[in-house]
């Protein structure tokens, strides 16, 4: 019985490893999105470049 629960308390520790790996590949995500937000930002300003392009024509 004590050696079944022992490996228990071991997946159960190797399960939160898991989780703050989980916890480090959002903070990578996080810095995608604010990649994101730059490209969306730089095409916005090609649209306002070209925009007033176009109402000329």
């Amino acid at each position: 019985m004590d050696e079944a629960s022992k490996k228990k308390k071991k997946k159960k520790k190797k399960k939160k490893k898991k989780k703050k790996k989980k916890k480090k590949k959002k903070k990578k995500k996080k810095k995608k999105k604010k990649k994101k937000k730059i490209l969306s930002m730089m095409k916005m300003r090609i649209y306002y470049l070209y925009l007033p392009s176009q109402v000329q024509k």
